[in-house]
C-alpha cells in the first residue's frame, strides 16, 4: 500500500533532514558543483571517472561514494587473495561487497580472521574517519 503522506509532509521531512545533516548537505552540494565543473569525479584514492553532461545531481552525489567503496572492495579482494595464498582455502565467489571463501574446517577460524581484517583494512585506510566493520558469517555450506 505504501506511505500515505502528503507532499507537504515530504518537503518538511527533507528540510528537517538537511537541517540535521548540514555537513553532508554541504559536501553533497560541493561534490555536485565540482563534478560538473571538472566533468569528472575523483574517488578517495584518486581514481577519476568521467561523467556524462546529462548526469543527474543524485548520480553525481552517489558516484564518488559508490566508486570509493568499489575501490576499497577491490583492495580487500586482493588482500584476501594474497593472504590465503598457501592455505587450503579458496575464494569461490564474490557478489556486490561479499567475498565467499571455501576452507577446510581446521583452518576456518584463521581464514575468518584473514577475511575480516582484509576487508576492513582498505576502507579504514582510505577513509580513516569512518569506522568499517565486516560482518563475517561462517556456514557449513553456501547457496
Amino acid at each position: 500500500m505504501g506511505l500515505q503522506i502528503s507532499l507537504e509532509e515530504v518537503k518538511s521531512f527533507i528540510v528537517r533532514y538537511n537541517g540535521m545533516s548540514k555537513g553532508v548537505f554541504k559536501w553533497r552540494q560541493a561534490s555536485v558543483v565540482e563534478a560538473r565543473a571538472q566533468k569528472r569525479i575523483r574517488t578517495k584514492i584518486g581514481r577519476h571517472i568521467r561523467i556524462p553532461d546529462d548526469a543527474s545531481n543524485r548520480y553525481l552525489f552517489n558516484l564518488p561514494v559508490q566508486a570509493t567503496d568499489a575501490d576499497g572492495f577491490k583492495l580487500a579482494l586482493f588482500n584476501v587473495s594474497e593472504k590465503l595464498d598457501g592455505l587450503d582455502a579458496l575464494i569461490v565467489h564474490t557478489q556486490h561487497d561479499e567475498i565467499i571463501v571455501e576452507a577446510k574446517e581446521d583452518i576456518a577460524n584463521q581464514v575468518q580472521t584473514i577475511v575480516e581484517e582484509s576487508m576492513e583494512e582498505p576502507l579504514e585506510r582510505i577513509i580513516p574517519e569512518v569506522p568499517f566493520v565486516a560482518e563475517i558469517r561462517m556456514v557449513e555450506a553456501w547457496g
